[in-house]
């Protein structure tokens, strides 16, 4: 009996340290658990060009030693010269033990708003914000399969924890390059209207680009 019940939490152990089985289709990006997605691109603009999973050790930053933690990101995108100029991408992420920090968002700067919101029948976090060195996987990924970064984003990005103890999360993210504007874009509290007017617009399509849990 003792025996059958370890084998029956080893196996729910390793299948939350697992990487997701995903799966893309005419810009829609299903996955099945760990954690059930289901993600719909709603622009014809932004079409799949690449993904990539990766295994990193992250140090804790409180105690003695660390967790593994597996990464996979998927990326649609509007490509011109190369460059990517909009994209949505989904980011997933499992720790081997320990939970994620509650705030998905706390180690963001240069934070424009952030807060919860309600999306169908689910809470999540979500977070505006500008940067101008993107996620390490998304880079990974974007690299490559031979594509390039503009220098300046905006990011709106929704996010969740999911599985045992808090040990996964995902984001979904829409980023827009602001480069051409040529503004500094650090100091939220002293944009001009053009930036402010750009934010309004950035909101608006990202508030629409993709369909979450549709």
């Amino acid at each position: 009996m003792m025996r059958n019940f370890l084998l029956i939490f080893l196996s729910i152990l390793l299948a939350s340290c697992a990487p997701s089985k995903i799966s893309v289709q005419n810009n829609t990006l299903l996955s099945e658990r760990m954690p059930e997605l289901k993600i719909i691109i709603n622009d014809p603009e932004l079409t799949f060009c690449c993904e990539n999973t990766s295994t990193r050790f992250l140090k804790y930053e409180d105690a003695a030693g660390g967790t593994s933690i597996e990464n996979q990101v998927f990326v649609f995108a509007h490509i011109k010269n190369k460059y990517v100029k909009r994209a949505v991408y989904v980011w997933i992420s499992k720790s081997s033990k320990g939970a994620w920090l509650s705030d998905i968002y706390s180690n963001v700067k240069f934070k424009i708003d952030h807060g919860v919101k309600r999306i169908g029948n689910t809470i999540y976090q979500y977070c505006t914000f500008f940067y101008d060195n993107p996620l390490r996987d998304l880079k990974d990924a974007v690299y490559a399969n031979g594509y390039l970064l503009d220098g300046v984003y905006l990011n709106q990005s929704v996010g969740l924890l999911f599985g045992p103890n808090n040990n996964g999360k995902y984001h979904v993210d829409y980023i827009e390059s602001v480069s051409e504007m040529h503004e500094q874009w650090d100091k939220p509290d002293l944009y001009n209207q053009a930036q402010r007017e750009k934010i309004k617009k950035f909101k608006e399509t990202a508030n629409s680009v993709f369909i979450i849990n549709y």
